[in-house]
């Protein structure tokens, strides 16, 4: 069985210093790693049934910050954004995937982009299992100011999200098309 680690090191010595070990932590899965300018890594990782963003320093391994997120089923993603928000995509398991925007300072949500509520870019019979593995969206990140890029697998593209309009400013492929994205 793989166990869910993250290398820390010394970047500059390009060497590894120790592993962060997250299944000893009770995690089930790590995904994305970012450095933050502090030096220290940002984590998405799960326990069960929810998602969790971690901060690790990354020179001993150790936990700066655990936050929990009850109300996001699975992110594979989290990037820190506009320096007080935390970006990440939630893959609900209900019809109900999103992306999400939550606030550190105000400890909230305060934007989301659910596809259930933009059918005529992602169809229900599309994709996955609507209600099961529908959109797949993996990976979040910000491209420009106000607009997300998002992997939305299942439906065999990428697109970018305007974050004040809630429209997809442009698209990477298309769902069964297999020639640019291809979802399994």
């Amino acid at each position: 069985m793989t166990r869910p680690c993250v290398a820390v090191g010394n970047p500059t010595q390009r060497s590894v210093v120790g592993v962060h070990n997250g299944s000893a932590n009770g995690r089930w899965w790590l995904y994305d790693v970012d450095r933050l300018s502090n030096g220290n890594l940002l984590l998405s990782t799960t326990e069960p049934g929810i998602s969790l963003v971690e901060e690790i320093n990354a020179t001993t391994g150790e936990h700066v910050s655990t936050r929990r997120f009850p109300e996001v089923l699975d992110s594979h993603d989290v990037d820190l954004i506009n320096g007080d928000e935390l970006l990440l995509n939630d893959m609900g398991r209900e019809g109900d995937d999103r992306v999400i925007v939550y606030n550190l300072t105000r400890e909230e949500v305060t934007w989301e982009y659910r596809f259930e509520n933009h059918t005529d870019a992602f169809p229900k019979a599309g994709g996955g299992k609507y209600g099961g593995d529908w959109t797949h969206n993996n990976d979040v990140e910000r491209i420009e100011p106000g607009v997300f890029m998002v992997s939305v697998r299942n439906f065999d593209q990428v697109v970018a999200i305007d974050r004040e309009t809630k429209e997809v400013r442009w698209r990477l492929g298309e769902d069964d098309n297999r020639s640019t994205l291809f979802e399994r």
